[in-house]
């Protein structure tokens, strides 16, 4: 899945990602039968609701607007594959993320999205061990 933000203002699609995904890997951490991928994504699950808070308080200093709408999409059929993929998931928000804030100088906002792109690595690490 491909995310791209249509342009500087585009808090709603970028909010929406940051509530998305955690929930997606809380899906996945309830259904999983691995006992290591079930603490791998226990673990991501908190990291990325930490950041979740701390990046949408800081989009909302830099741009000087609120979201005003989650679009989330429902969730559906899992299967032990939904680990790795919600793994790459993250690592390619946090990319996104980090060129849009580029793009738009916001500096903090580059650096929590390379540690956000960085809990989708280590969680795909984690996904290894058995």
């Amino acid at each position: 899945m491909e995310i791209k933000f249509k342009q500087s203002t585009d808090i709603d699609g970028i909010v929406s990602q940051l509530y998305q995904l955690p929930i997606k890997v809380q899906f996945c951490h309830h259904l999983t039968t691995s006992y290591a991928a079930h603490k791998a994504l226990d673990g991501a699950y908190d990291s990325l609701n930490d950041l979740k808070d701390s990046i949408v308080e800081k989009l909302i200093g830099y741009t000087g607007k609120r979201f005003s709408k989650l679009s989330m999409s429902p969730l559906l059929n899992y299967n032990e594959s939904m680990n790795t993929q919600v793994a790459s998931e993250i690592m390619n928000f946090g990319e996104t993320l980090e060129e849009w804030a580029a793009t738009n100088d916001y500096c903090d906002i580059e650096n929590l999205a390379q540690e956000y792109s960085g809990i989708g690595a280590q969680l795909a690490y984690l996904l290894t061990l058995k």
